[in-house]
């Protein structure tokens, strides 16, 4: 008949997460909030003043080379894509004929 199961492992469950919560609390010292907002004293301007000129190119580089793998892959899958699509548009039209 097994009425309660689900409840019990939602209940379980919210309760780790709670635990979770608690300590990644506790680990952060009270740093981090579930309702962080960005205000005066947060601001979305990074600072980069402790690193020095050339980590700051090098991590650029490392960007800008993520990105242009990213670029490609993508290419590949939206000229794969397109090839397929095409394919079975042809095939279509020819088996229908």
């Amino acid at each position: 008949m097994g009425g309660g199961g689900f409840m019990q492992h939602a209940s379980d469950t919210n309760r780790k997460h709670r635990a979770q919560k608690a300590a990644r609390r506790e680990k952060f010292d009270g740093n981090h909030s579930d309702k962080t907002t960005l205000g005066e004293k947060h601001s979305t301007e990074l600072d980069f003043s402790h690193l020095t000129q050339e980590q700051i190119a090098e991590e650029r580089n490392r960007i800008q080379e993520v990105f242009a793998k990213r670029r490609k892959q993508n290419l590949v899958i939206y000229v794969v894509s397109l090839s397929i699509l095409l394919i079975g548009v042809v095939w279509i039209y020819y088996h229908f004929r």
